[in-house]
């Protein structure tokens, strides 16, 4: 089975994160993208654990009817730092002989020029293959020069030729705050969770 992940706060999932899976499943003929939301982000550790099971929540409405799309709560079951080797590793235990070849990583740019900072990195380039967001991205020597560094050091990546939905989650509970339309940017059953739960009104939810 050819597996593809897409980790993140998704606080909330929008219509973006839908797009960039879609075509990725698409190009590469997965057989099963799957949405993991952080528990405790290694990047946002103070965001409030009491809301990390409503973005489970809506990443379960957001995917539950699309082909080929699923979620999984395993950075919730590990109750622990969302550390991205350790995400795949219990992912490479929870199917076992199932998956073909390497897992891969839906990435952006950004993050992926970082990636030699991560947590266990040199572990993790042996288990993943990452799929990584250009994002409008200007070519430069700095850039290229930082990609040809990422693969003589053994990083296995492909660069996508996506342009993205210009939707960020910072953008939607700006939004929601200031009671503008949320209805182009999110899925009906997202939009639906947010305004029955009263959510992104208050101070916690910023991050």
């Amino acid at each position: 089975m050819k597996i593809c992940l897409l980790c993140g706060t998704f606080n909330p999932i929008h219509n973006g994160h839908l797009a960039i899976a879609s075509f990725v499943q698409k190009k590469f003929n997965f057989e099963k993208v799957i949405f993991i939301p952080s528990y405790i982000s290694p990047f946002k550790q103070d965001l409030d654990k009491n809301i990390a099971l409503k973005r489970l929540e809506m990443v379960k409405l957001a995917v539950k009817n699309i082909n080929k799309f699923d979620f999984s709560d395993i950075e919730y079951n590990l109750d622990q730092v969302s550390y991205t080797y350790n995400t795949i590793c219990a992912i490479y235990n929870k199917y076992k002989n199932q998956i073909e070849g390497k897992i891969n990583f839906i990435i952006g740019y950004d993050a992926f020029l970082k990636i030699d900072n991560w947590h266990k990195t040199e572990e993790l380039k042996k288990l993943v293959k990452f799929l990584v967001c250009t994002r409008n991205v200007q070519n430069s020597d700095d850039i290229n020069g930082k990609f040809d560094i990422l693969k003589e050091n053994g990083y296995d990546f492909e660069l996508l030729d996506f342009s993205p939905v210009d939707i960020s989650s910072s953008q939607i509970r700006q939004n929601i705050k200031i009671n503008k339309t949320i209805d182009s940017l999110v899925p009906k059953e997202v939009r639906e969770y947010i305004y029955e739960k009263n959510l992104y009104r208050e101070w916690n939810w910023k991050i």
